[in-house]
């Protein structure tokens, strides 16, 4: 699901030199989110649907809540939204993410997980794994 597709991009993107990346546009955690969320689950989402979630890296800009969880409660509405315990869907996935990496915020995350020369991919990785996990849940019941 959104995790695999995610580490094949990674693994392309990380062998590019510095010339070839500086040549791309820049992609968020939000963003790797949300656009693994729709190939995966072929959401159909639109170019300009997909922009949405441009303000939301970096902690909406300030550190506070990461993109990459951000990304991931945007997909679940996207698939959710109209059952019943869509409240209780998102909490699972907030509170298991929080559980496993003691927190939802940007600036700590960073300071733990990232790294110099692939950036925040592992929280991305993280949050697309409990993504993953809570539709495999949802999806099932």
């Amino acid at each position: 699901m959104t995790e695999s597709i995610l580490v094949k991009k990674f693994e392309i993107y990380n062998h590019l030199t510095e010339e070839e990346k500086s040549k791309l546009t820049h992609v968020n955690c939000c963003e790797h989110i949300l656009r693994a969320g729709n190939e995966a689950f072929q959401l159909n989402l639109s170019k300009s649907a997909l922009s949405t979630a441009k303000g939301f890296g970096g902690g909406m800009k300030i550190e506070s809540t990461c993109g990459a969880v951000t990304g991931g409660v945007m997909v679940l509405s996207i698939l959710f939204s109209e059952r019943e315990d869509f409240d209780d869907i998102i909490q699972t996935y907030m509170l298991s993410f929080k559980t496993q990496h003691s927190s939802l915020d940007c600036g700590p995350l960073k300071a733990d997980h990232r790294r110099e020369d692939t950036g925040c991919q592992s929280v991305i990785l993280m949050a697309s794994k409990v993504l993953d996990q809570t539709v495999r849940k949802y999806r099932s019941l």
